[in-house]
């Protein structure tokens, strides 16, 4: 409570001094990340901006992360053209970090002991210190469904709070600028002298997909997650170079027929959308490996999703499929399908032609006991399965009955 008390009234005294005469340097004054009025493009840490070109910083005396580099050594690593390269972690003091997206620095980020000022912060008081959030995520575990982190996120001040839920509590990092790096999209001639093969426009509050994107010819990686994008345009076809596609967390409520000539995408995220339906051109994505559809809206897979033969990952948690197509025998790479939380009563018996399946999972589906044993048969993994629901209900003076549970009906002799 000690902290605190100390730490909202650093506060308060931060917004009462003379803006004419205040520091933004967060190292020296962490406090002005209470401050709400603040543009993000005037903070700096030791002295650098977002913003800056690459050329402020001297490879001789920092630390470099470069991700898609992770193989290197530091000393190849500092060879790297900072200024044709993306996602270039760089730190001079450990835990405050700068991300270096070609040529420029997008983003401020802390973490570590750059966090010591902000570690008696509890969660309950993360929106009383650093002002109400503009939207909260969270995230849950896999195999638990336990809460495992939260995300604050302030779109005015592009900054970021990633709480960890777990037995790690606490502010894990905070990040200024990565929310996203729009001026990529707004400098036209930037645009021709790039060679741009990822781009991350995550948490930009957008409500549909800018169509300077379609420019981008070399485009690799799209991120386009926790937006309000209610549908994606058509031209996204013709981004034939793309490799991965993430747009969990928004309102898609279905995909366009182009969407199939995407013929190197190899992972897509789908996740927490309102995707009622794939379309027949999906099973076209002959390169997919990854395919995650968790926690949308779909009643069925198209029937040729068998097509999909290099997909490795299945993720279609929570959904509301009442069946699988028979052609998911050709998925003869596929390793992990995950089915929980759907309306399955049956799995189809060319199941048994996925060999390299390692992982089924089928908790809380209406799986009829009579098909227990045979899909367990029918896989060399041990299906997951839990009681059927309707098992666990107590029906009292029922008698040739129809009856619906959860939107399934069922006959009671």
């Amino acid at each position: 409570m000690k902290y605190l008390t100390l730490a909202i009234l650093s506060f308060f005294n931060f917004l009462s001094c003379d803006t004419t005469t205040m520091t933004f340097e967060i190292m020296n004054h962490p406090e002005v990340l209470y401050n709400s009025s603040i543009n993000p493009r005037n903070l700096t840490l030791n002295d650098i901006k977002i913003g800056d070109s690459v050329t402020v910083f001297d490879k001789s005396k920092i630390n470099i992360r470069v991700l898609n580099y992770e193989s290197q050594e530091d000393k190849k690593a500092k060879e790297i053209d900072f200024s044709l390269t993306k996602d270039i972690h760089v730190s001079y003091d450990e835990g405050y970090y700068y991300v270096l997206n070609y040529g420029r620095v997008q983003s401020l980020l802390l973490s570590g002991t750059a966090l010591n000022a902000y570690k008696n912060i509890s969660k309950e008081d993360i929106e009383r210190v650093f002002g109400k959030a503009d939207k909260i995520t969270t995230t849950d575990d896999w195999d638990s469904g336990e809460l495992t982190s939260t995300s604050y996120l302030y779109f005015d001040r592009n900054m970021e709070i990633y709480y960890r839920d777990d037995i790690r509590k606490g502010i894990w990092s905070i990040s200024i600028g990565n929310l996203p790096r729009k001026d990529l999209l707004l400098i036209e001639d930037e645009k021709e002298k790039l060679e741009i093969t990822s781009l991350d426009l995550s948490n930009s509050n957008l409500a549909e997909v800018p169509e300077i994107i379609k420019d981008f010819k070399d485009l690799k990686v799209l991120k386009l997650s926790k937006n309000a994008i209610s549908k994606l345009p058509n031209w996204i076809g013709s981004l034939k170079h793309l490799e991965t596609l993430e747009i969990e967390l928004n309102n898609l409520e279905g995909l366009p027929e182009d969407i199939g000539k995407l013929s190197k995408l190899e992972t897509i995220w789908f996740s927490n959308n309102h995707i009622k339906e794939l379309p027949d051109s999906f099973c076209d994505l002959k390169s997919l490996t990854t395919l995650s559809i968790e926690n949308n809206e779909l009643t069925h897979l198209p029937k040729n999703i068998g097509n999909l033969s290099n997909l490795e990952f299945l993720f279609a948690t929570n959904n509301s499929l009442y069946d699988i197509p028979e052609s998911i025998g050709n998925m003869k790479n596929l390793y992990h399908l995950f089915l929980e939380k759907n309306r399955l009563k049956d799995l189809p018996t060319a199941i048994q032609h996925c060999k390299k399946l390692h992982k089924l999972r089928l908790t809380k589906n209406y799986i009829l006991e009579e098909n227990k044993a045979k899909i367990d048969s029918l896989t060399s993994c041990s299906p997951w399965f839990d009681l059927n629901p309707v098992k666990a209900i107590k029906f009292k003076n029922l008698k040739d009955t129809i009856i619906a549970v959860d939107g399934i009906y069922y006959y009671v002799k």
